[in-house]
């Protein structure tokens, strides 16, 4: 498979799961993932997000420094993988106490693919920063979710609501030690604050 028609699959997986979220749940709990969501969508979006905030840095900087551009791309790249890993850690754990009989690979691609759109919106904000207002529709992810915990864990359905809210709330959390850390860690290492 040629690049082109990795990055036209990429393109079409990410469209489908935004514009229509409920028949991609539907679609994914009926036939399960065939692909993973991690290694072909959620990594690559990732790696681009990382090309774009190095990028960022070198067209919007007024003194381009290499190792600060370096540390955002590093920074990206380490927080949103520990943030997909540990989250899906958790999650995993936290469905099989609500009653889901889903497997962690589901857990994972769950994980994901609905933090997806926070990737995408990063990588326009590390490119443009300017449209930095643009984060606010990061709470789609939530809906996402909450759509595919609905379709694709096989929750009792007493337990999707507490099981999700809780979720979202670990996955904040999760996310905010992710970038404290690494922020925390890399401008130790990038003295000029990454």
């Amino acid at each position: 498979m040629d690049i082109k028609t990795k990055i036209q699959e990429i393109a079409h997986t990410t469209k489908e799961l935004i514009i229509a979220p409920g028949s991609f749940w539907d679609d994914k709990a009926k036939n399960g993932f065939n692909v993973s969501g991690i290694k072909c969508v959620y990594v690559p979006a990732v790696i681009l997000s990382a090309v774009a905030a190095f990028l960022g840095n070198l067209i919007w900087s007024s003194g381009f420094l290499w190792y600060y551009a370096v540390g955002l791309s590093l920074r990206d790249i380490i927080s949103n993988l520990l943030i997909l890993f540990v989250s899906s850690l958790l999650i995993s754990k936290l469905a099989t106490n609500y009653g889901s009989k889903a497997d962690k690979a589901t857990v994972y691609n769950l994980v994901a693919y609905s933090i997806l759109p926070i990737v995408i919106i990063a990588f326009i904000v590390n490119l443009f920063p300017g449209f930095y207002p643009i984060n606010i529709l990061g709470f789609y992810s939530f809906y996402l979710f909450y759509k595919g915990a609905e379709s694709c864990l096989k929750l009792p359905k007493e337990n999707v609501s507490k099981f999700v809210s809780l979720s979202i709330v670990l996955m904040v959390f999760v996310s905010g030690t992710a970038y404290m850390a690494t922020w925390t860690i890399l401008k130790n290492i990038f003295p000029y604050g990454v």
